[in-house]
């Protein structure tokens, strides 16, 4: 009976330890281990001191595969806001003008060629060229202001202009900026002064005469007559003449004839139309000197 009863008893504590064994190996298999599972084993089997390290945790399905999470990720194709931009830049490297353009004031034989002022370069060449093909030759090296007046060039002919800037060290832009400019004036010159309506003795012919415009551009005069007074009537000269003496001998006798006399300049552009006689003189053949 004794050794029946020690049977048992042996019997209870090997199923303990078994039971013990068991869960041991099925924590071991869950955490992964950082040792293999053979080793364990051996180590639980040989009654050695065995240390469990923490599981290494995948972050990426942990935490990453969570539905809020990846629903973030998501979003990478929209549109960021509150990001900072930079563009880094070689210091040694002239950049081309920046912001240039031509402005024709349309005062003739004139245009403003302006670009924007920068560190990054000291002075502006400028070519110039009537063909587009062609830099041209250099017309200005300009330093402290940011624009160049072209003055004496032709009324209606193109300008092809090429813009280089020079940098600190002496070296110029690879780039550079190629703008087109054509000069126009629509402005009229002043009318012509000291108007004089002189008949001669004979009564077959008007002497008209007159002081020139001091405009630049003024090239000649013209001269309109008629029979009516306040109409602007015919065209009798469209001409340059010498002495600014004009003189009409298709006139006729006692008749009485009405002058109205203008400048016009080298784009075409036409002065007032001023009525002769002036200055109160009603009989348009009493001289005016």
């Amino acid at each position: 009976m004794l050794v029946q009863k020690k049977s048992q008893k042996r019997n209870i504590i090997l199923g303990a330890i078994f039971a013990v064994l068991i869960v041991v190996m099925i924590f071991v298999l869950n955490m992964g281990p950082s040792g293999s599972d053979d080793d364990l084993l051996n180590g639980v089997l040989n009654n050695e001191s065995v240390v469990i390290l923490p599981a290494v945790v995948d972050i990426d399905s942990a935490f990453f595969g969570k539905k809020d999470v990846v629903g973030l990720r998501d979003r990478s194709g929209q549109r960021y806001v509150g990001q900072f931009a930079s563009t880094p830049t070689d210091s040694q490297i002239t950049p081309a003008p920046e912001g240039a353009y031509i402005l024709n004031i349309q005062v003739g034989e004139k245009l403003i060629l302006y670009w924007d002022f920068s560190s990054r370069y000291v002075a502006v060449k400028i070519y110039r060229s009537e063909t587009q093909e062609k830099k041209g030759e250099l017309i200005a090296e300009v330093s402290n202001r940011n624009y160049y007046q072209d003055t004496g060039i032709e009324n209606g002919v193109y300008y092809y202009y090429t813009l280089i800037a020079v940098g600190a060290n002496g070296q110029e832009s690879d780039d550079s900026v190629k703008m087109t400019g054509s000069p126009t004036d629509i402005f009229a010159p002043q009318s012509p002064v000291g108007l004089a309506v002189a008949d001669s003795t004979d009564g077959n012919q008007v002497q008209i005469s007159w002081v020139d415009p001091k405009d630049n551009d003024f090239a000649y005069v013209r001269i309109y007559r008629s029979q009516i007074e306040g109409s602007l009537g015919t065209l009798i000269l469209d001409k340059a003449v010498e002495n600014n003496t004009y003189v009409d001998k298709n006139v006729l006798e006692d008749v009485e004839y009405f002058y109205t006399i203008t400048s016009v300049d080298t784009s075409g552009n036409e002065s007032e139309k001023s009525l002769l006689p002036v200055g109160g003189n009603n009989n348009p053949f009493q001289p005016l000197f």
